[in-house]
C-alpha cells in the first residue's frame, strides 16, 4: 500500500467510538478561506443509525471486493472496525470546486494514526515506515519508505484531519490557519441551516439566475425530511425554475423503477417571492430500497 492509501484506510478505522455533535464543522467553521462558495457537512455518526447506511454498506462491500478486503485488513491489523470510524465530514469548496475535506473522528490524533499506518505498512513489507515532515501552517507531509508518493494532512483539531480535494496538492489546507468564519451571503445562508442536522449545506452561486441557497436534512422516527431553498434573481426566475423542475420530476416519475418513483413523487416544488422551495419527506426504508438500483450505475 502507498502512504496515501494507508493514511486514508487508517484514519477511517481509528475513529471507532463516535461522539455526539459534528466535530468536523466545529473544527473548521472559523477556518474558511475567503474564496469559500460551498459548504456541505454530514453527521455520519447519526447516519450509521439509518437503514439507508446499512444498505449502502451491505451493497458496496458485497460488490466491491477491495472495500471489503480493506475493512477486514484494518480489523485484523489494528483491531478496529472501520465501519464505525467517522463522526462527521465537512466539504469546503470555492466556485471552481477547489478546497478541502475535513473528517471528524473519535479517539484519534496524529500519533495514533501514524502508529496504525506503520502496522499496515509492515504487513506489506517489514522494512516500510512512514516519515512525517512538518510543513508551515500546521500541515504534515507523509511519505512511505521507498515510495515517491506523498500525502498531506492538516489537523484543525486534535481529532479532526483535513486534506485537499485534489490529494496531489496541499494548497487548500495550507490556508486553514489563516481562515475565517463565513461572511456576506454565505454567512446568511449558513445561518438558516441547522448545524446539528443529519446534513446541511449552503452555497453562493451567482449564475444561472441563482444567487445562492441552503439546505438541511433531518432524521426522526424513521423519516428523512429534506428542505432546500434557492434565492433566485427575481420572482419570474423562481417561477421559471419551478416550471422546469415540475416537468423534470413528472418525466422522472414516469420513467423510473417503482422504488425511485416513490421518492420522486415525495418532492414538492414551489416558490415564495424570489425563493425556490423544494421539500420532501420520505421513509428511511424507502431510501434504503433505492440503493441497490443506484449501485448498478457504478
Amino acid at each position: 500500500m502507498t502512504a496515501k492509501t494507508l493514511v486514508v484506510v487508517a484514519s477511517l478505522a481509528l475513529g471507532s467510538t463516535a461522539s455526539a455533535g459534528n466535530k468536523s464543522w466545529t473544527a473548521v467553521k472559523s477556518k474558511l478561506p475567503t474564496s469559500t462558495a460551498i459548504v456541505a457537512s454530514f453527521d455520519l455518526a447519526a447516519a450509521r443509525k439509518t437503514a439507508t447506511f446499512a444498505k449502502v454498506v451491505e451493497t458496496f462491500t458485497g460488490r466491491k471486493k477491495q472495500v471489503a478486503d480493506a475493512i477486514a485488513l484494518v480489523k485484523s491489523i489494528c483491531g478496529i472496525d472501520a465501519l464505525t470510524a467517522l463522526d462527521s465530514a465537512t466539504v469546503v469548496l470555492d466556485a471552481n470546486q477547489h478546497g478541502y475535506v475535513a473528517l471528524g473522528m473519535a479517539n484519534l490524533d496524529e500519533v495514533k494514526l501514524i502508529a496504525c499506518i506503520d502496522k499496515l505498512a509492515a504487513h506489506d513489507d517489514p522494512k516500510k515506515h512512514v516519515t512525517v515532515t512538518k510543513l508551515t501552517g500546521g500541515v504534515s507531509q507523509y511519505q512511505m519508505t521507498g515510495d515517491t508518493d506523498k500525502f498531506w494532512l492538516a489537523w484543525p483539531a486534535r481529532d479532526v484531519l483535513a486534506f485537499d480535494v485534489d490529494t496531489s496538492k496541499h494548497d487548500a489546507i495550507d490556508g486553514l490557519a489563516k481562515g475565517k468564519a463565513a461572511t456576506g451571503d454565505l454567512a446568511t445562508f449558513l445561518g438558516k441551516t441547522t448545524p446539528t442536522a443529519l446534513a446541511f449545506g449552503a452555497a453562493t452561486i451567482g449564475k444561472d439566475n441563482i444567487n445562492g441557497g441552503y439546505g438541511t436534512m433531518t432524521l426522526a422516527k424513521g423519516k428523512v425530511t429534506a428542505v432546500m431553498r434557492a434565492t433566485m434573481v427575481s420572482p419570474d426566475a423562481a417561477k421559471s425554475m419551478v416550471s422546469v423542475l415540475t416537468t423534470t420530476l413528472a418525466q422522472a416519475s414516469a420513467n423510473t423503477p417503482p422504488e425511485i418513483t416513490k421518492l420522486v413523487k415525495a418532492v414538492v416544488v414551489g416558490m415564495k417571492g424570489n425563493d425556490l422551495t423544494i421539500d420532501a419527506v420520505v421513509d428511511d426504508a424507502d431510501v434504503a430500497a433505492m440503493i441497490p438500483l443506484l449501485a448498478k450505475l457504478f
